[in-house]
């Protein structure tokens, strides 16, 4: 037997459905932000990688802390912004993942309570 929505329940149930709605788009941009920042980290890697292979082309890595020359200097400085950049993008992801598991608990959350209302 069909259950009949009176006009406040309509109104409600379509809101609610709304909200479920946005909370999943604001859960897809989520995921493609997560999956871009995985994409920059793992680019910031390869930079990082490749300018390591530099300074062991030119040196030995242990060696160009106490190097005076000025390619030293330059290897060591983009080594460390590489560095600091790969944590502030880990950083980034961690604080969107945390996000993103907050939105799957709230959208889990307004699921179970709409079973329950369409439970008689």
């Amino acid at each position: 037997m069909p259950m009949r929505l009176n006009g406040g329940a309509c109104i409600l149930f379509y809101g609610l459905l709304t909200a479920c709605v946005t909370s999943c788009d604001r859960h897809k941009a989520l995921q493609l932000e997560t999956m871009e920042m995985h994409k920059q980290i793992v680019n910031e890697e390869q930079q990082l990688r490749q300018t390591q292979a530099q300074l062991v082309a030119i040196g030995h890595l242990g060696q160009f802390n106490a190097a005076g020359s000025n390619e030293f200097a330059v290897a060591k400085a983009n080594v460390q912004v590489r560095v600091q950049d790969k944590e502030r993008v880990a950083r980034e992801l961690a604080e969107e993942k945390e996000k993103l598991e907050k939105l799957k608990t709230q959208l889990a959350d307004y699921q179970a309570a709409q079973f329950k209302a369409s439970r008689p």
